[in-house]
């Protein structure tokens, strides 16, 4: 039987010698007693250079291309070599996205995971912990959201739901707007008219706490969604007659001068939450379009020449519902040679409907 000759450090053998199923064993039989194996997870401290040194480099570039894993593993059959847990792996390991998930497959049995949403929890310490430190030293950095994505591209990933995002994934305004569309959603609000019912604990309670964290909901909408009039849907901490009469005085022609009177006295005991002398037009908030002081109210702005318009309280006040019945009012005056005096009730439900 032939043995190696060793010539300045390198063993040397006949061509096809590696073919033998029996040659290799011996190589592997003299790797071990050379390197002081005394048990299969002994192979985990070892790497290919030490396998070089000894000689073996031709053997594993010629019949394992380079992979001294699958040689010990061909002589270790009833052992299970995790790979991630040698103390250095081959080149371009990770980049196998099919490495990466039989790794996170790993991770979870060994976390107790029993779904996918448990993934959410992982934290980097988590992979430096269990034999992962190679992949959270990948160049350049990878996130733990962006490396789950490459191992399981069919799950559809919700970012924010991670312990930790990626660098400037907030500062994304294409990731804030989905985050902010995603909120409303899981809160069942209405985009954007039910803005107004959006407070700081909701982004809190739901992944966003780092967006408000020094802004406001009004701030944060608006950066997303430039294009929204959020300044008018959401004025934080106004009264809603306050909220309202602004809305009127923007939504009128411009040509006309809106004089904002909250709590107008048109008599003794009624009042109108805004006003605009110049159309002798009101507005008034009401608990009950049909209730007894609604049609009183209606009855005496009638009698003194004001169209009075009756919004019932529960109303979500935005612009959208304003601009809505500003529309309808400014088209019928148009119409109209002379304003008409109508009836805030029969006005309202026709303004409305």
């Amino acid at each position: 039987m032939k043995t190696f000759k060793k010539v300045g450090g390198v063993r040397f053998v006949d061509n096809g010698y590696w073919k033998n199923k029996e040659n290799r064993k011996r190589a592997y039989l003299y790797a071990k007693k050379t390197l002081a194996i005394k048990a299969p997870e002994d192979w985990y401290k070892i790497r290919a250079s030490d396998l070089r040194n000894i000689g073996l480099n031709f053997l594993l570039a010629s019949e394992y291309c380079g992979s001294w894993i699958k040689f010990l593993m061909e002589f270790n059959p009833d052992f299970e070599f995790v790979p991630w847990k040698f103390i250095c792996l081959p080149n371009g390991f990770w980049k196998k996205h099919n490495n990466l998930r039989k790794y996170f497959e790993w991770l979870a049995i060994i976390k107790g995971f029993t779904s996918m949403a448990d993934f959410y929890t992982l934290k980097a310490s988590d992979l430096i912990s269990n034999s992962g430190s190679s992949i959270v030293s990948l160049k350049p950095y990878l996130s733990i959201p962006q490396l789950l994505e490459l191992a399981f591209p069919e799950y559809d990933w919700i970012e924010w739901k991670f312990a930790r995002v990626s660098n400037g994934f907030w500062e994304s305004k294409a990731n804030q707007q989905m985050y902010l569309l995603w909120l409303f959603k899981e809160l069942k609000l209405k985009f954007p008219d039910e803005a107004t019912e959006l407070k700081k604990i909701d982004f809190v309670n739901n992944y966003g706490g780092t967006l408000v964290y020094d802004q406001t909901t009004t701030e944060v909408l608006q950066k997303a969604f430039e294009t929204y009039d959020w300044i008018s849907l959401l004025q934080e901490n106004k009264p809603r007659h306050e909220k309202l009469a602004t809305y009127v005085s923007e939504l009128l022609d411009p040509t006309l001068k809106c004089s904002r009177v909250l709590h107008y006295v048109v008599k003794e005991n009624l009042s109108i939450n805004c006003y605009v002398p110049e159309l002798r037009l009101g507005f008034q908030l009401v608990k009950s379009l049909d209730q007894w002081e609604s049609i009183r109210d209606s009855a005496i702005c009638q009698s003194e020449g004001i169209k009075l318009i009756q919004l019932p309280e529960e109303l979500v006040i935005t612009k959208k519902i304003i601009k809505k019945v500003m529309a309808t009012f400014i088209a019928n005056l148009r119409d109209q040679k002379e304003p008409k005096k109508v009836s805030g009730q029969n006005a309202d439900a026709a303004i409305l409907s």
